[in-house]
C-alpha cells in the first residue's frame, strides 16, 4: 500500500486503478507494446516501480495511434 500513495503523490489527480495479476515485468511490457502496435489499445508504459520480489507498479499512459508505427521489428527485438 505504501507504493501505491507513493504514485499517488507523484502524479497528484491522476486516475488510479489497481489490479492483481500475474505477470514478467518484461512480458506485461511487451503485451502492452503489441496491443498497441497491433491497434487494439492506445497505451504505453510511462513508468515501472518495482516493489519487493517480483512484483511492480506501472504507470500506463495514452499514447495516441503513433505506437503502430514501430512495427514488427520493434516487438520482435522485444520477444527475445
Amino acid at each position: 500500500m505504501q507504493q501505491f500513495s507513493a504514485c499517488r503523490s507523484v502524479l497528484p489527480g491522476a486516475y488510479f486503478d489497481m489490479h492483481a495479476s500475474a505477470f514478467a515485468l518484461r512480458a506485461f511490457e511487451l503485451i502492452i507494446a503489441e496491443l498497441a502496435a497491433l491497434g487494439f489499445c492506445e497505451l504505453t508504459v510511462q513508468l515501472t516501480i518495482r516493489t519487493k520480489a517480483c512484483e511492480f507498479f506501472v504507470v500506463l499512459e495514452q499514447a495516441g495511434p503513433v505506437l503502430r508505427a514501430r512495427g514488427e521489428d520493434w516487438i520482435a527485438a522485444r520477444r527475445t
